[in-house]
């Protein structure tokens, strides 16, 4: 898996050591080649939407948090395969007793990390953070109902507004004084309404 990553993937079956995992990223390739292996199978496949993360911000394991590479590695994987919330509190879990409390790029990581479950939840196809706008973005084919909107602004205690044209768009204005609080306003947001 490590030489995959590393080298792609190319065609699996023939000698060509390259492909496509380089345009589609290591994690998604995998994700679409055991989906299909299950669908010849004849096994149902749960399709979920991937939402696009527009959100700029420092997220990442630090070096002098965990030095070793490999062992890094493992823990973005970890990270990426998580399909629940659960599934990252037992990894944070894990880090904070091997290496210590998280610092605040890891924290900002396993926000981050947060939301796109979240938004995964949600159906969302884009999520983005923008200064103090909070954007959720559903899918073109989705059609929230009145019921729907009623529903997430009533649990919501941030105001949100709604534009709806080809896709909903739903908007929320997060004051905050550095990046840290917005991201952990937005995850405040999707929290309640999901």
């Amino acid at each position: 898996m490590r030489d995959m990553e590393i080298r792609g993937a190319g065609n699996l079956l023939g000698v060509q050591q390259h492909g496509h995992i380089s345009a589609v990223g290591f994690d998604l390739y995998c994700r679409l080649l055991d989906e299909a292996v299950r669908e010849l199978k004849g096994e149902k496949v749960e399709q979920t939407v991937e939402p696009e993360m527009k959100i700029t911000v420092t997220a990442y394991i630090p070096d002098d948090y965990v030095p070793d590479t490999d062992l890094k590695m493992e823990f973005y994987q970890r990270l990426a395969e998580a399909r629940r919330i659960v599934d990252l509190l037992l990894v944070k879990e894990e880090l904070e007793d091997r290496f210590g409390r998280l610092p605040y790029q890891m924290k900002s990581l396993m926000n981050l990390m947060e939301i796109k479950i979240m938004a995964r939840q949600l159906g969302l196809a884009v999520v983005q953070l923008e200064k103090s706008r909070f954007r959720m973005i559903f899918p073109n084919e989705l059609e929230l109902a009145p019921a729907d909107i009623q529903r997430l602004v009533e649990r919501s205690s941030t105001p949100l507004e709604f534009k709806v044209a080809d896709s909903v768009v739903v908007e929320a204005f997060i004051p905050a004084t550095d990046e840290q609080e917005r991201l952990e306003k937005a995850k405040a947001i999707l929290e309640e309404i999901i």
